[in-house]
């Protein structure tokens, strides 16, 4: 979705719901780092990031390639004699430009949609509001953050917050544990942060 396609839903949106709408906040997410759960397999598995935002190259995709990324945005477990007769595009082929998506980094990884609660997890997601803050220091909290085993992912935004953390924590005492910890070893840049707890994980579609 490009930033008109946005603003026309957005515009759609308040025409039937403005009323009811007291204020709103636009936030743009400049960068994502996806991490894998570490906190499942506790044995001291590496961290595997996912990057995806503004430092990447854009490459233009053709027709047939925006074919088969929508389709596997709905489902990337689709078989691929499934994926021919839906984008009409030949077996042969369509293997062929995954794997050509993959090597150029289009195609990063294939996630799956998670409920922590069924785990007996929780999920929240920390909004972090900066003072005071270079670059060097940020880098320094992202990456203090990502070795967190229970963060799944930062996302560096464009909004009234700097920076958003989302955790999965076996239950709200060990998250406020985290970010307590957090605050204080970082106290000297972080002005505030705010949480929100996250009752399921909604689908994300990353397009350059």
């Amino acid at each position: 979705m490009n930033m008109e396609d946005f603003f026309i839903i957005h515009d759609k949106v308040l025409e039937k719901f403005s009323k009811y709408i007291q204020e709103k906040e636009l936030s743009i997410s400049r960068e994502s780092l996806q991490y894998n759960r570490r906190w499942i397999y506790k044995d001291n598995s590496p961290i595997e990031e996912f990057n995806f935002g503004e430092k990447e190259e854009k490459i233009n995709l053709d027709k047939d390639d925006k074919k088969i990324l929508d389709e596997l945005v709905n489902d990337s477990r689709k078989k691929i004699v499934e994926l021919s007769e839906k984008t009409k595009i030949s077996v042969d082929m369509i293997t062929y430009r995954i794997k050509k998506m993959e090597q150029q980094g289009i195609i990063k990884g294939y996630k799956c949609l998670w409920n922590a609660s069924k785990l007996g997890f929780t999920t929240c997601k920390a909004f972090v509001f900066f003072k005071d803050i270079t670059e060097e220091r940020k880098k320094e909290f992202i990456n203090y953050c990502k070795n967190i085993d229970n963060s799944v992912n930062i996302v560096i935004t464009f909004a009234a917050w700097d920076l958003e953390i989302m955790f999965e924590t076996k239950d709200y005492e060990e998250y406020f544990r985290i970010m307590d910890d957090v605050k204080e070893k970082f106290n000297d840049v972080i002005k505030f942060y705010e949480s929100v707890l996250i009752t399921s994980e909604p689908k994300q579609v990353f397009a350059k």
